[in-house]
């Protein structure tokens, strides 16, 4: 059995990196008009700070000036004078205020246009935010997923095997590795079209994984083999399974299986390849059965004779 590649993930993964490229790009042309509408705010606050304090400072200079300019008048006997230029006074002090209220409207204006901006790109950036993370979770999934099947593909496996071995390690629970492989599937992929064979593996897979727990792992190794990694679960509750298995492969497909159980030193790879020699050797006896490694059958040795 050759050890495959993971099938390409094609159009779907490119879709999703541009789409990706889409969202990154989206999210910076939004922080600048984030970063933009908060500079706003902080300028005009900055603005009617100031231009409250100077409004205080000029009003009371003013004032002080206005009661010398009339007590000097006042002095000197100029009374009219005095009126007249209390009266010019009290004119532009009101012009002074009208322009001041005007100012003070644009500077709450432009701060109401900034939070007003500040808020709308709150809300677009918690969407590109979540729009990335739905995004870069297409792209994981699709990076564990077998194109064609629908299931874990043989990255997924290694990951997920590597991860169910530290379980058991550590949890002291039984795990057990099945290797699945549709018997003649080269002829029937000869015989009945490409378009049949991947129905065909499409098929299995889903029948398959309706039949497995929650916590099963079902992936495609490669081509027409598959891998079952079976937690909390040992070599003789694995061979019920894949007898149950057997009954829903369409067209009648048979399979052949090679079981291996976990044994406390073994490595993910030790253990894989302990469930591959055993699915050697049911294809050697006849195929559409299932070998548990460790109990394959013993060849009958002739005897030698003086």
């Amino acid at each position: 059995m050759g050890h495959l590649a993971p099938a390409t993930i094609g159009i779907p993964v490119r879709t999703a990196q541009l789409d990706s490229t889409r969202l990154r790009h989206a999210f910076w042309l939004r922080l600048l008009i984030g970063a933009s509408a908060l500079a706003m705010l902080v300028f005009a606050a900055l603005v009617l700070s100031i231009e409250v304090r100077l409004d205080d400072k000029v009003e009371a200079r003013y004032q002080e000036a206005l009661s010398l300019a009339e007590r000097a008048l006042d002095a000197h006997r100029l009374g009219g004078a005095s009126a007249k230029v209390s009266s010019r006074a009290m004119e532009a002090s009101r012009s002074g205020r009208f322009l001041n209220q005007v100012a003070a409207y644009t500077v709450a204006l432009s701060i109401l246009l900034a939070l007003s901006f500040g808020t709308m790109f709150g809300v677009l950036l918690w969407r590109t935010q979540k729009a990335s993370r739905d995004a870069m979770g297409m792209l994981d999934r699709l990076a564990r997923e077998d194109g064609l099947t629908g299931i874990t593909n043989r990255r997924g496996l290694d990951e997920g095997i590597a991860i169910e071995l530290a379980r058991a390690r550590r949890n002291g629970h039984s795990l057990t590795v099945a290797m699945l492989d549709l018997d003649y599937f080269k002829k029937f992929n000869d015989r009945r079209g490409h378009a049949a064979g991947d129905a065909l593996l499409r098929g299995a897979a889903q029948a398959w994984r309706r039949e497995v727990r929650p916590t099963d792992l079902l992936a495609r190794y490669g081509g027409e083999e598959f891998t079952l990694v079976l937690s909390d679960c040992d070599a003789d509750a694995a061979c019920r399974l894949i007898d149950r298995l057997r009954l829903c492969v369409p067209e009648r497909q048979t399979f052949s299986a090679g079981v291996a159980q976990w044994e406390r030193h073994e490595s993910p790879e030790q253990l894989l390849a302990r469930a591959d020699r055993a699915l050697q050797t049911a294809k050697k006896e006849g195929r559409n059965r299932t070998i548990v490694s460790g109990r394959e059958p013993q060849i009958a040795l002739p005897l030698q004779t003086a």
